[in-house]
Parts: structure tokens; C-alpha cells; sequence
């Protein structure tokens, strides 16, 4: 896996802030890949994660994704998924 170094905007910054404060706060899993889609109204940030093995039953991948809006930075949607 390669990184990449990328900058953000003021707008994609302030929902980047928006969607990690949120994560850590109801998450303890170790985040490994983020990707941020951004369109004219809304901001989609996908988190990829690792789950912790004693909260799901042998550990996993979740992917945990919000959808700000770009013109109050409020969380309108979250989406989350589940793999082995």
C-alpha cells in the first residue's frame, strides 16, 4: 500500500474535523485508509477501520462513512459496513 499526500481546502477541513471528532468519539478502532469525495452541496469522508476483536466477534474491516453538508459542516448522513 503507497501513501499519498494530499491537501485540503478550508471547507474539505473543516468536514474532515467534523467527521473525525465524531469518529473518535464513538470509535476506538484503528483507522487505516481515508478517502473524501466532494461534490457542489455535500462532502462523503469514508473511513476504512480495523475493528477491535472483543467487539466484533474475531475483528474485521468497517467502513464508516459520512456525509456533511458543505454549508453548515452538519453530519447528515452516517453509513457504515462490515467485512471479514
Amino acid at each position: 500500500m503507497s501513501e499519498k499526500v494530499v491537501f485540503l481546502d478550508e471547507v474539505q477541513t473543516k468536514t474532515m474535523n467534523v467527521a473525525f471528532s465524531h469518529f473518535k468519539e464513538h470509535t476506538n478502532w484503528d483507522l487505516f485508509n481515508t478517502i473524501i469525495q466532494d461534490d457542489n452541496e455535500n462532502i462523503k469522508i469514508a473511513f476504512y477501520c480495523k475493528s477491535q476483536l472483543e467487539e466484533t466477534r474475531g475483528g474485521g474491516i468497517e467502513q464508516i462513512i459520512y456525509i456533511i453538508s458543505k454549508k453548515d459542516f452538519r453530519i447528515k448522513t452516517i453509513n457504515k459496513s462490515y467485512s471479514r
